[in-house]
């Protein structure tokens, strides 16, 4: 008699990260995440800045889940300094998936000092309790819209939720949409 034994080894998932209408309101986050390698492969031309009349459903197509935030004037004013509240968004968008940090590989467009790397590693890795996101897993990419598809993917969701997604009602996006926490 032979037994079969099924072993389950666990997904990485890849995560990219952008923004739309930066510097005016409402600024969309979104984080897309797919457990596709292919998704973080650079592209050997940029990628296009895709702003079509595509359904959302089509965008999304492909990707295993995504996750936004919307931050109008109110919540920056409140926040102040612009550097730490992205650090905020992004943590916050990032523990929303509830993954294992050691399965997560992050992309996120533009350019990231130091002080941003860290203050997104603390942020995550003091409000979730699966371990830690390590430093190497955390990746800025400066046009990564134009490099890594991931990242091109959350443009492109950014850019179709600002423009069309939050004047139109009946789209049903709750299940998506992370709130930024109160501080203290």
């Amino acid at each position: 008699m032979v037994k079969l034994v099924e072993i389950l080894i666990p997904k990485t998932y890849f995560i990219g990260i952008d923004e739309s209408n930066h510097g005016k309101y409402p600024e969309i986050y979104v984080a897309a995440l797919s457990p596709n390698e292919r998704e973080i492969i650079p592209s050997s031309t940029p990628l296009p800045k895709i702003r079509s009349k595509k359904s959302l459903e089509t965008i999304v197509s492909g990707l295993d889940d995504y996750k936004y935030m919307k931050l109008s004037r109110r919540t920056m004013d409140f926040y102040g300094k612009l550097s730490s509240l992205k650090s905020q968004v992004i943590s916050t968008i990032l523990v929303s998936f509830e993954l294992n940090p050691s399965r997560m590989i992050v992309y996120i467009d533009g350019g990231g000092s130091l002080e941003f790397h860290e203050n997104i590693l603390s942020l995550f890795n003091s409000n979730q309790s699966k371990g830690n996101l390590l430093p190497q897993n955390l990746q800025f990419a400066i046009h990564g819209d134009q490099i890594y598809p991931i990242i091109n993917k959350a443009d492109r969701l950014a850019y179709k939720i600002f423009r069309e997604v939050e004047r139109n009602p009946n789209y049903k996006l709750q299940k998506r949409y992370v709130s930024l926490p109160l501080r203290c």
